[in-house]
């Protein structure tokens, strides 16, 4: 049961995390799909809000930018999780438990932390060793998501079998 579990778990992490690959990559190369949300959170510009945002360098490039982000992570971490079951769900990767460990942590620092630092700034806990930080901690989140993923995800061929 726990192996099917994990293999569910990393499914749909996986697929979730795809979706918001796809979605940032969408809506950064075609802002306007994007500038109803982004003119509706919060994060519109002082030039004003809807359509007039559309520009390469506006609050969209950031929300598209943060989906990519988020949803490689969300891959790497979908891929690192264990779990074997005999449905048709994604395989398990040849992960050691040392790569899941810094794969899993560093994507809980690359996604959790700015977001964690997030609510603290917007319920006035703002200081700039805060912001650094969370920084610093981030940028050692990718780099364990980075090696762990590419230490995991070693292709490995089977020898040919003649039959």
């Amino acid at each position: 049961m726990r192996g099917t579990v994990g293999a569910v778990a990393r499914t749909v992490l996986v697929v979730g995390g795809f979706v918001a690959l796809f979605g940032g990559i969408v809506t950064l190369a075609y802002p306007p799909l994007l500038s109803g949300y982004v003119g509706s959170s919060g994060l519109e510009g002082t030039r004003g809000t809807g359509p007039s945002v559309t520009s390469l360098f506006g609050p969209t490039l950031f929300a598209s930018l943060k989906a990519i982000i988020w949803g490689m992570t969300t891959v790497a971490a979908g891929l690192a999780i264990p779990g074997r079951s005999s449905k048709r769900l994604l395989g398990e990767q040849p992960f050691t438990r040392r790569q899941r460990v810094m794969t899993l942590l560093g994507a809980a620092l690359v996604v959790g932390l700015p977001n964690g630092i997030d609510l603290a700034v917007r319920f006035g806990v703002g200081s700039i060793g805060l912001f650094a930080a969370a920084v610093l901690l981030t940028l050692v989140g990718v780099v364990l998501v980075v090696l762990g993923t590419s230490g995991g995800l070693k292709y490995q061929p089977q020898a040919r079998q003649n039959s």
